[in-house]
């Protein structure tokens, strides 16, 4: 087996910018971020996968020494199950480099 996330005892999470959508749910992404430090630049890659379907680039970005925020104009409805995957190319050795991102998970045959 490759091991492809740890978690750490006494963190609790991963510090990873992965996420599944839980089963029953559906996720609406509707805004990401990705930082770097001080003089550093990189591209970044949002990505995600519905079930059984393979990984594609929702989208892509350039950030350098500075915040990066997209809002998406409409959201990105990801149905129950998919996977999320923000990764980063980065051009500057050990460029400290953050991700987030903002979804609504609204179960699925709720009210929206």
């Amino acid at each position: 087996a490759t091991t492809v996330a740890k978690i750490n005892t006494g963190v609790g999470q991963t510090l990873m910018g992965v996420y599944t959508v839980p089963a029953g749910y559906t996720a609406y992404l509707f805004q990401g971020v990705m930082t770097i430090q001080n003089g550093g630049d990189a591209t970044g890659f949002f990505e995600y996968r519905a079930p059984g379907d393979r990984f594609v680039i929702g989208h892509t970005f350039e950030v350098a020494s500075s915040e990066y925020h997209y809002g998406f104009t409409c959201p990105l409805a990801l149905p129950e199950k998919s996977d999320i995957d923000v990764r980063a190319a980065v051009r500057s050795n050990n460029s400290r480099v953050t991700s987030s991102y903002d979804m609504i998970l609204v179960k699925n045959g709720g009210p929206l």
